[in-house]
């Protein structure tokens, strides 16, 4: 059973349950208001029950559930918190909450909501096409944004979110744990003083500032929705997009290919330029940033800890190209000894052969030689791959 069937399970029951919930309250509220004994006190204890029961179980599992069928971000995070609390509910929620996060904490469920969440930009990105890209990448180099088309971009891994959104997610988070717990310490007191019976020391005067968390959480919860609701909703991986949406796109490639056009004759209209216009073209990026610095051998772009380095692999003929920001590669393997003999190097720059963990298997490997407090690198070849290359230094 695929993870998005486990989540689609898990979202129908508690749609079910939680809705079965809400109507049996709903009728017994009605039972209550219709009932034609006077003298009769169960409206002073049913009303107030299913309230409370509603506010926190039956409504939240109806919208945790619908938040788990439509795929929502909030809908995975708030659930694994509710099916912490339902765990209380013995025996019955017990066994609902520990089936909701064997579903909801597996690898499968999280694919299957990053594979929802995706859009078709994201999908659409293309892979790096050289190794030099797949360097450029294992560097965690920044994109530049040049001003011309056909102006290259390292191939980073993207992050999951924004800063800001991740600390918005992570709050939200945690007030919907703290208007949870308050909804069951508001149901728990309310019980005791709907009784008469005296509440546990505990909890005996926590109902009020409970009742206040609990109020604001769902304040906040329903602005959230209404956000949501009202937010422009991307179109999910595998749904057939509209006529509209074919026809923008067509105008933007167009747009797109008669940029490069014009570029590429601009390029072959200046003598110096002219000889990128073939590289382009057989599918390498060269931005006009990386053109310049082609053609200008005394031009550096790392940082000043590395421009040593930098300019003394120029000077010895080894091709050396700009990446993205402050980073660049070299067609050569760094030979570490004689480096430390040659240069005094600050602390902050290290030789590294990272793990290309975000990269094919079929992509060679790479070394870096960064410098950890500007984040600027000099990229190289894996000495596995080096075989018979160039060497700097030359020994």
């Amino acid at each position: 059973m695929s993870g998005a069937t486990k989540v689609r399970l898990l979202a129908w029951l508690h749609l079910l349950l939680g809705g079965a919930g809400l109507g049996f309250g709903i009728i017994l509220l009605f039972a209550v208001a219709t009932s034609t004994d006077k003298g009769s006190r169960a409206g002073e204890t049913v009303v107030p029950i299913v309230l409370m029961l509603s506010a926190t179980l039956f409504l939240p599992a109806v919208v945790g559930g619908w938040g788990l069928l439509r795929r929502r971000p909030w809908a995975r995070p708030a659930m694994i918190v509710f099916s912490l609390l339902e765990m209380l509910a013995i025996p019955v929620g017990t066994v609902i909450g520990l089936l909701g996060l064997w579903i909801l904490l597996g690898r499968d469920a999280a694919a299957a909501f990053a594979a929802a969440n995706a859009t078709l930009d994201r999908e659409a990105k293309p892979p790096p096409t050289s190794h030099a890209s797949a360097a450029a990448s294992a560097s965690s180099a920044r994109a530049e944004t040049p001003g011309s088309t056909g102006a290259v971009r390292a191939p980073i891994a993207a992050p999951a979110a924004a800063p800001d959104a991740a600390a918005s997610g992570r709050g939200g988070v945690l007030l919907a744990m703290a208007g949870v717990a308050a909804g069951f310490v508001v149901a728990i007191d309310g019980g005791f003083m709907i009784t008469g019976a005296p509440a546990p020391v505990e909890i005996a005067g926590l109902f009020y500032p409970a009742l206040a968390v609990l109020v604001v959480a769902l304040a906040f919860g329903v602005r959230a929705l209404a956000a949501m609701w009202r937010a422009p909703r991307a179109a999910p991986v595998g749904r057939a997009w509209s006529h509209a949406g074919r026809a923008d796109l067509l105008r933007s490639r167009q747009a797109g290919e008669a940029e490069r056009r014009a570029r590429l004759a601009q390029l072959a209209a200046d003598p110096t330029r002219r000889r990128y216009v073939a590289l382009i073209e057989r599918g390498e990026s060269w931005s006009d940033a990386q053109i310049a610095y082609d053609l200008d051998a005394a031009t550096t772009a790392t940082c000043a800890h590395l421009q040593p380095v930098e300019r003394a692999i120029r000077a010895a003929g080894i091709k050396v190209r700009r990446w993205a920001g402050p980073d660049v590669g070299a067609d050569c393997m760094i030979d570490t000894a004689a480096l430390a003999r040659r240069f005094v190097l600050p602390a902050s720059v290290r030789y590294e052969e990272p793990a290309p963990y975000d990269r094919a298997t079929e992509d060679s490997p790479v070394a870096l030689l960064r410098c950890a407090a500007c984040r600027s690198s000099i990229i190289a070849w894996h000495p596995s791959v080096a075989a018979g290359g160039p060497v700097f230094p030359a020994r």
